[in-house]
């Protein structure tokens, strides 16, 4: 994934799940890396032949943005199923019972 840099990742969403991590695993060493050598760790980038960092798929597909993720698989389809927790009206997932 060579054609891809760290630009193609939504930093606001790394940054979220850079927050999630830190607090499940308080003691990781990564919590302490720059951003890129975060990914680095968990497999979002990986040294390309040309000796840079680039995305991973699973990176891609993690933090990219969909343009990028659309762009390099072509019959991918974003699709996107939040899950809010325990709702107001006492059911899982946040969709009202009928």
């Amino acid at each position: 994934m060579s054609q891809f840099g760290m630009d193609c990742f939504d930093q606001e969403t790394v940054a979220r799940y850079r927050s999630i991590y830190a607090s499940s695993k308080p003691k990781s060493p990564w919590n302490q890396d720059s951003t890129e050598d975060f990914l680095y760790h968990i497999g979002a980038l990986a040294k390309g032949r040309d000796s840079f960092l680039h995305p991973t798929q699973a990176g891609l597909l993690a933090f990219g943005y969909e343009y990028e993720i659309t762009n390099y698989l072509l019959q991918y389809l974003l699709d996107y199923r939040g899950d809010f927790g325990q709702s107001s009206l006492g059911r899982q997932g946040g969709v009202p019972e009928r």
